[in-house]
């Protein structure tokens, strides 16, 4: 359900702040678009904290002859259809941002559901996928392995982690997304509680072993913030991911 059941969960809570929910852009701000949901993400969750951003880098499996973005683009306009790409679930950002690339390429990759990221990974270690996006922390050692091809970052910033790899939007201006993760509550929590917690997240989001945790295990970038700045960057994700998905004719399936 992609998040969904855990979000309706948590905006059905008392707004007491003894249950948050761990956002991202799936379940609160496209699966909406997609699906009948039992709560409305305007306005069902209270922004707490911006936690991370988790690079993530578009891979092609390692026998396919493209050694760019824009080689593979050409050959799949010339052949759509041809190719297919291994995604988490209908909505889930691994198809939304790959059908986001196609749909701004003028693209057609056919979608392949797994379970997770790691058998998106080993679908394309198979050559069952072509393609997919992925987390740098799941695909790092088979990147530098050789076992499957970097084509491009999804965000618009370099990856420290793949220098060398260039960002979507060197290929196709304009691209630059995210997996971001964030807290929220319940509707409805008291501003003095929310700063509160989010005073709390703030100051363990600084403490050593975590910032090791999140941005050298997890190769993210750790952001933080204030709820105001997180519930606006929220906002802008709601009014974004609708049109995308009209545009790029994702449709339930």
């Amino acid at each position: 359900a992609g998040g969904t059941i855990a979000a309706a969960a948590v905006a059905r809570e008392k707004p007491d702040g003894y249950t948050l929910f761990l956002a991202e852009v799936g379940p609160n701000a496209v699966s909406h678009t997609l699906a009948k949901l039992p709560y409305n993400p305007h306005t069902a969750f209270t922004p707490i904290v911006h936690v991370a951003n988790l690079p993530a880098v578009v891979l092609m499996r390692a026998d396919l002859p493209f050694k760019n973005l824009g080689e593979f683009i050409e050959a799949a306009r010339r052949q759509p259809g041809k190719f297919n790409f291994a995604s988490a679930g209908l909505g889930n950002w691994t198809h939304l941002y790959m059908a986001y690339l196609n749909s701004l390429a003028g693209i057609e990759q056919v979608n392949v559901v797994y379970k997770s990221g790691a058998e998106m990974l080993l679908a394309l270690l198979r050559g069952d996928a072509d393609t997919a996006v992925i987390t740098v922390s799941t695909s790092l050692s088979h990147v530098r392995e050789g076992k499957v091809r970097p084509l491009a970052g999804i965000a618009a910033r370099p990856m420290r982690q793949l220098p060398d790899v260039p960002p979507v939007a060197q290929t196709l201006p304009g691209f630059d997304v995210s997996v971001w993760h964030g807290i929220v509550g319940p509707a409805g929590m008291d501003p003095a509680l929310v700063n509160r917690v989010n005073e709390v997240f703030n100051r363990v989001l600084q403490a050593p072993a975590v910032r090791t945790a999140i941005t050298e295990v997890q190769a993210a970038d750790i952001i933080g913030g204030t709820p105001l700045q997180f519930d606006a960057f929220i906002k802008e994700e709601l009014k974004r991911w609708p049109e995308v998905v009209r545009r790029a004719g994702i449709t339930p399936q």
